[in-house]
């Protein structure tokens, strides 16, 4: 067992790697414009070893596979016009066949969840990642359009040069609710349009879109058109209206008319979660730093109220966020302490007519639990992390929320036209 440790750790300081490059091949006289190209390409090897399932023909719960992502884009920028071009080839090989235990235990592991979208052993697919156009300052100084396919991670409508508050918003804030989900194979992007109004004080994004297909599902060219996708955010920018801080507002409504069963703790043959799902989601963060004695601190909110409707039943569910940190700048290796709490809603009652599981719509797994399979409906979690940023963190899970026998729903949001919630 030491030794297969030792081996697959070799073998992951290898694999376990992300190479990026982006090169200027063309600049125009006068510095009208460019043309440039981009290259990404991620190569990763996992190892499961899922709990221990129940003895039958399909409870292989220990196997490895590997899996390698390229990119390639064409972009060109003038002043007022960008296009983009982004191929995206995805190659999955030793997919396990007999890891789909019968429920409840379910798929065992992430690569049983790949096999089971398309029931082959080495998944492939060669699909446009982005292909949009945008238009800057149409109209008004610092109003943009942008339509096409493009990627969307909500919290980071507004970026900045500060290493620190970046850092905060990409690792801590970002794509809670709807994001890429970059960290699986195949990813997901969204078809639509953007609205951007983008001034020194505040940032204005509006999108309407359809996801694609992607994430576990090898054919992310297809879009999912039955699911109809809003966002809205107003974004006080950092350091313009309240000194060292970031405020934004978001609204978020989410309708999805895909016939399939729902995973949610009605009992079979109900009947009372047949029917669309739409969901509006209102929430606000909040981001502040602050110089205090040998280092800097941190103070980091998120909240969110939902309701709607879902299937039959209405919609009311609700989750929250709170961070503090501290880093020692002073120090060598500059220490980064931190301490969170989670908690969002569940449902009590599986029979009576309100849906209260926290939905969290689409978002990136494992941005906020390393463990791929956690959701962040009917949890509480509390953590606190070290490191230079933090390297490690301790999640107590509760199995719902105080008060719910509720079952958590998929951790990353739909994949395809056919997968569950």
């Amino acid at each position: 067992m030491q030794k297969r440790f030792f081996i697959i750790t070799a073998i992951l300081l290898f694999l376990a790697t992300e190479t990026s490059a982006n090169v200027t091949l063309f600049t125009f006289s006068d510095d009208h414009g460019e043309v440039w190209v981009s290259g990404n390409m991620v190569t990763r090897y996992e190892n499961w070893d899922w709990f221990k399932p129940s003895r039958h023909p399909n409870s292989n719960n220990d196997y490895d596979y590997y899996f390698i992502r390229s990119r390639l884009g064409l972009g060109v920028k003038f002043k007022m016009v960008e296009a983009f071009l982004q191929m995206q080839d995805t190659h999955v090989w030793d997919l396990p066949n007999d890891s789909l235990s019968p429920a409840p235990e379910g798929p065992l592991g992430i690569g049983a969840v790949y096999y089971a979208h398309r029931r082959n052993g080495n998944s492939h697919g060669t699909f446009v990642k982005q292909a949009y156009l945008r238009l800057d300052d149409v109209l008004l100084d610092g109003l943009s359009l942008k339509a096409g396919r493009f990627d969307y991670s909500d919290g980071l409508e507004v970026t900045y040069d500060n290493p620190k508050v970046m850092w905060l918003k990409k690792v801590r804030l970002s794509e809670r609710m709807i994001g890429p989900f970059g960290w699986s194979a195949f990813t997901r992007s969204y078809d639509g349009g953007q609205v951007i109004f983008d001034k020194d004080l505040f940032n204005i994004t509006t999108m309407v879109s359809h996801p694609t297909e992607g994430g576990f599902e090898n054919d992310g060219h297809h879009q999912i058109n039955d699911i109809d996708l809003v966002a809205v955010t107003l974004t006080a920018k950092y350091n313009k209206i309240i000194p060292h801080t970031e405020n934004r507002l978001f609204y978020f409504f989410y309708d999805d008319e895909r016939k399939m069963n729902k995973v949610d703790n009605t009992p079979a043959g109900s009947g009372l979660n047949r029917g669309n799902i739409e969901i509006h989601t209102l929430g606000l963060h909040s981001l502040s730093t602050l110089e205090l004695g040998p280092g800097v601190g941190d103070l980091l909110l998120w909240g969110t109220g939902q309701w709607g409707s879902w299937g039959k039943m209405s919609h009311q569910a609700w989750a929250w966020a709170a961070e503090i940190g501290y880093q020692f700048t002073g120090l060598p290796t500059k220490p980064w302490i931190r301490i969170g709490y989670f908690l969002s809603s569940g449902d009590s009652n599986p029979v009576d007519s309100e849906h209260e599981t926290f939905f969290q719509l689409l978002p990136t797994a494992r941005r906020y639990a390393f463990f791929p399979s956690v959701s962040r409906a009917i949890s509480r979690r509390v953590w606190p992390a070290r490191g230079s940023p933090p390297s490690w963190k301790m999640n107590v899970l509760t199995p719902g929320s105080p008060n719910s026998p509720a079952r958590a729903h998929r951790a990353s949001g739909s994949s395809s036209t056919a997968s569950p919630i």
